[in-house]
């Protein structure tokens, strides 16, 4: 009998002193109007209703393990995500979170939860949590990484009404029911001049087309050229440099691809793109598409994508082709000012030995951007969205079948 009432009387006594803690450490209020100022905010918008919802989940607990590091008086993670219920596969609330000590440890405090009456995928939707972010976190910079799926500038399905390999940017499930946003309506959606960089954490975005339509949002893009796996970006490596106010994002696109050649040795590229250098590319790749003549075959061009019509090409030695099949003359003098625009865009490139489909990586054609090949078959969907994208009116002009 005393064996058990001590253990007891213990626990009685220790009351007092469990809620003492709990009164000296109690856990943050959730923020009902603007919080504190501080140097950075980085925003993750996560659209993870599709088969990406566990791997979202994977990414957060990398970030909880990471906190401590994190100077968070400083800077500020806000994730806007939304997820499929792991029971019963529905589509849950989304919700706009942010990353804060609590009593027991880092996690991650509801901000604001949002209705049903627009998808995580609308524009609407996207730039009220946008404009959400900056009211709640004023900030002296903001940083935005877009999480999903993505298909580069293609259309998504429920525009070509066909391919559901392509996903445009996101796709938000609703029962059977996918919603996606397209690449150009994104791109409208993102004020100019909030964010000093977007990085995809998506497959496919490192391509000219997203990165000219892209431009005067942000001062650089991050993004792949290939298909990534489900590991997706290290945040546990990343987010100590992304919350830096005068974030290294050269150092911090190497530490990612350091990642995964040491670690996970799993296939990657990652491009750093400087938006403020696309014009002038623009201006040199126009001149060397003039007097355009399509490109014979697809033999020999570096593909980046899995599917054939329309493929990911490499941008690089695809416009060298063009210039030495249409302009030879003339190559000599306009590869050399493209070779040095295209350099000024891409201040870091990085890839491993094979993509992620297996395919081998010839280094000598990796430029660090992709591109579509120009195609005379305009009654297909893919080279109809095509021709209403910024790049293709900036560059080919008025091409005739």
């Amino acid at each position: 009998m005393i064996k058990r009432i001590l253990p007891i009387l213990t626990a009685v006594l220790m009351l007092p002193v469990l809620w003492s803690c709990s009164e000296d450490n109690p856990e943050p209020p959730v923020p009902h109007g603007p919080m504190e100022a501080v140097e950075r905010t980085v925003l993750m918008y996560a659209v993870a209703s599709n088969s990406l919802s566990y791997n979202l989940d994977l990414d957060m607990k990398e970030i909880q393990q990471v906190a401590a590091s994190l100077d968070l008086k400083k800077s500020r993670l806000l994730i806007y995500s939304v997820q499929l219920d792991p029971k019963t596969g529905e589509t849950m609330q989304p919700k706009l979170q942010r990353l804060v000590k609590m009593s027991y440890g880092y996690d991650f405090q509801t901000i604001k939860e949002y209705d049903d009456q627009n998808r995580s995928t609308d524009t609407e939707r996207i730039a009220a949590v946008i404009a959400d972010v900056k009211y709640f976190s004023p900030s002296d910079k903001y940083g935005l990484i877009l999480w999903s799926h993505a298909d580069a500038w293609l259309p998504s399905p429920t525009w070509t009404a066909t391919d559901a390999a392509q996903y445009a940017f996101g796709q938000d499930k609703d029962g059977k029911e996918s919603h996606y946003c397209e690449m150009p309506d994104l791109a409208a959606t993102i004020p100019a001049g909030m964010f000093d960089f977007i990085w995809f954490d998506s497959c496919y975005m490192a391509n000219v087309e997203t990165l000219y339509q892209f431009r005067g949002k942000a001062d650089y893009l991050v993004g792949s050229v290939t298909e990534l796996s489900e590991y997706g970006m290290p945040y546990d490596v990343t987010l100590p440099e992304l919350l830096k106010k005068d974030v290294d994002l050269v150092k911090t696109a190497a530490l990612e691809y350091n990642t995964y050649i040491t670690q996970t040795k799993l296939p990657f590229t990652v491009s750093v793109l400087d938006l403020n250098k696309v014009e002038n590319l623009a201006d040199v790749t126009a001149r060397c598409y003039s007097d355009f003549n399509y490109l014979d075959g697809t033999t020999g061009l570096q593909c980046y994508s899995r599917r054939v019509n329309p493929a990911l090409y490499d941008f690089g030695q695809y416009t060298r082709e063009i210039v030495m099949q249409n302009h030879p003359e003339a190559s000599d003098e306009l590869l050399a000012d493209f070779q040095k625009a295209l350099e000024d865009v891409v201040v870091y490139k990085a890839t491993t030995d094979r993509s992620f489909t297996g395919q081998n990586m010839n280094r000598a054609n990796y430029s660090g951007l992709s591109c579509h090949r120009l195609s005379n078959q305009t009654e297909l969907k893919g080279e109809k969205f095509y021709r209403a994208l910024d790049w293709y009116s900036r560059v080919y002009g008025d091409v005739q079948p």
